[in-house]
């Protein structure tokens, strides 16, 4: 059982601890330097660790100035005024960033161990952890005496030892510290963007430099707390070269500076359209995102105008509407559920029902639809995927796309490997992959014949190629896999719709074939309640019955039309009632109390 700690014990084991843990790393001279005239001045012990990972955060090569040191320990008080202002601000984010900008009663309010992360001090590299000792009890002790100071440490420790200190994209050299005097900087009279905030193109009056200050129109409640998230994101990942860097801000949250970007993937569409264009940006934007989805963050507005290109690099902006990670939301009703978010045709389905429940995959359906986007030139519609009718990056936005977000990529990683598989596909360039396919699904191979559906759904535009490959399967694993994934089960039913339409009297026995195929793919969609890929079936199958008008088919149509019930009954009398020379073919079903009312209501009109 050790002596027991008292509180000057305690600061001295952080103190020490902190002071060994920077050495045995190779972090700036700035650092010691700084660390060495806090304690020239008699600054109190764990100011050290917290205003030296502030100024290490930031990685700056220049002198600190020396009033910044006087200010931060002049008073016991860990206010905003003071600590924070000019020092720990630059390199507010985590606990650092709620402590400047929560305030006093919800720090006292919340329970620490909300704040703290003792488990990861246990988790550190031995590099740093061997230098620690009794870290731990210290904290503790600490904690007992000042929640704040204690938090303020802890995160000095994790800042430390954290991944972030590799990067090396350097902060901009506009302000080495965070001022917040509106006055320094002249805006231009018109803003080049405007909403609920307005961008100007302004000067900083100390440098000269051209800048970006993003204001609210209004500075009301919500609107200052999306700027206040947008603020924190933007400090958290500045340092990554993909990410929009914060280089000044208001301390109530109204406006904040950022570089001035030379162009969105708006301004620069055209160059889009080639593919290593699209990939480079789609590889920049999937980096920065990976940082933000490990963290608990989901951007929530991926789209054109929040892709800018900055000094030759394209980098991720507006964080306005991120989902900060779980249990950090300080207002629930911001994002309540009903409460759509997002911008249309870019915002995944599921920012309509339950905007705070959306994980990573919402952003990877913005992807998507940002693809769609770049190679057809045309804007998506809210909830309807932007698909490129044919094309190398077809694949990668239906699979983005997906309704259900389980169906879609499981991480940006994932999403970046099936972009590279489809610019890369070894099948799409060698079709003799079709044979070797065939050959594993006839022994079974679910995996390839997933791989073959791929394919399938790949030589878009070529209906016999669908009947070539699709067709010599049996029937029974072919339903089986389109039913596990029901989106690309549709764009296989359009596309064998086509060859219906496209076919002449003389192929009658081979459209007969497609029609009924289509037909039972149909009846397997309706008893699993797959009401989209019903819906698509029944067109492909009343169209074929409207031009071919076959009494046989006729008889099976009729017999399954009478069994149905539910939403299944909706869904097919919503799509009969659309091809009145079909359901005209079923007007005997009108007058039969045993059918559907909806059945009966399509077919009498």
């Amino acid at each position: 059982m050790g002596v027991k700690l008292d509180l000057d014990a305690a600061r001295q084991i952080l103190d020490d601890a902190y002071v060994q843990a920077v050495e045995a790393t190779s972090l700036p001279d700035t650092w010691l330097n700084f660390s060495r005239s806090l304690r020239q001045e008699g600054a109190p012990r764990t100011y050290t660790p917290a205003l030296g990972t502030a100024l290490l955060a930031r990685a700056c090569d220049v002198a600190v100035d020396p009033r910044s040191i006087k200010e931060a320990y002049s008073t016991r008080s860990y206010s905003a005024r003071t600590l924070c202002h000019r020092v720990l601000v630059p390199a507010a984010a985590g606990l650092g960033f709620d402590l400047y900008t929560t305030g006093r009663e919800p720090l006292n309010n919340q329970p620490f161990f909300r704040y703290s992360h003792y488990d990861e001090i246990s988790r550190l590299p031995p590099e740093h952890s061997m230098h620690f000792g009794r870290l731990n009890d210290a904290l503790r002790v600490l904690e007992q005496h000042s929640p704040k100071e204690c938090k303020l440490a802890l995160m000095a420790f994790l800042k430390v030892c954290s991944e972030h200190a590799g990067y090396d994209n350097k902060p901009e050299s506009v302000a080495r510290h965070v001022v917040g005097v509106r006055k320094n900087y002249a805006c231009d009279p018109i803003p080049v963007d405007g909403g609920q905030a307005q961008v100007f193109r302004a000067r900083d009056k100390s440098t000269g430099s051209v800048v970006a200050l993003k204001k609210l129109r209004i500075p009301l409640g919500r609107r200052v707390a999306r700027m206040r998230r947008e603020i924190e994101v933007g400090l958290l990942l500045g340092r990554h070269p993909h990410a929009m860097p914060i280089l000044d801000y208001a301390q109530d949250h109204t406006w904040f500076v950022m570089p001035y970007a030379e162009g969105t993937a708006v301004d620069h569409c055209d160059e889009l359209r080639n593919d290593d264009v699209l990939l480079s940006l789609l590889q920049a934007v999937c980096s920065v995102l990976k940082v933000a989805h490990e963290k608990g963050y989901v951007h929530r507005d991926i789209k054109p105008d929040n892709i800018l290109l900055l000094r030759g690099r394209w980098v991720l902006a507006d964080w306005g509407i991120v989902r900060r990670p779980r249990g950090m939301t300080t207002d629930p009703q911001r994002t309540r559920k009903g409460m759509a978010l997002g911008s249309e045709g870019f915002a995944a389905p599921e920012l309509e029902d339950d905007a705070h429940s959306a994980g990573p995959q919402a952003d990877i359906y913005s992807l998507g639809q940002f693809v769609g986007w770049a190679v057809t030139g045309k804007r998506p519609r809210a909830n309807v995927p932007l698909i490129p009718a044919n094309g190398v990056w077809r694949a990668v936005v239906r699979s983005a796309t997906r309704d259900d977000p389980a169906m879609r990529p499981g991480s940006v990683s994932d999403f970046l490997e099936l972009v590279t598989r489809e610019l890369n596909s070894p099948i799409r360039q060698d079709p003799r992959n079709t044979a070797y396919l065939l050959a594993e699904v006839s022994k079974g191979s679910t995996v390839a014949l997933d791989e073959l559906l791929d394919l399938a759904v790949r030589r878009t535009g070529n209906s016999a190629a669908f009947c070539d490959i699709l067709l010599g399967v049996d029937e029974a694993p072919v339903l089986a896999a389109l039913l596990r994934d029901s989106g690309r089960a549709i764009d296989v039913i359009r596309e064998m719709a086509r060859l219906i339409e496209t076919r002449g009297g003389n192929e009658w026995p081979e459209v007969n074939r497609v029609a009924f195929w289509i037909f039972n793919i149909g009846r397997q969609a309706a008893l699993v309640n797959e009401l989209d890929l019903l819906e698509e079936c029944c067109r492909g199958a009343f169209r074929w019955d409207a031009v071919w008008d076959q009494k046989d088919a006729q008889g099976r149509i009729s017999t399954w039309l009478r069994a149905l019930s539910g939403g299944a009954a909706s869904s097919v009398a919503e799509v009969l009632q659309k091809y009145p020379n079909c359901a005209a073919n079923f007007a005997d079903l009108a007058h039969d109390n045993l059918v559907d009312r909806r059945i009966r209501w399509a077919v009498s009109r």
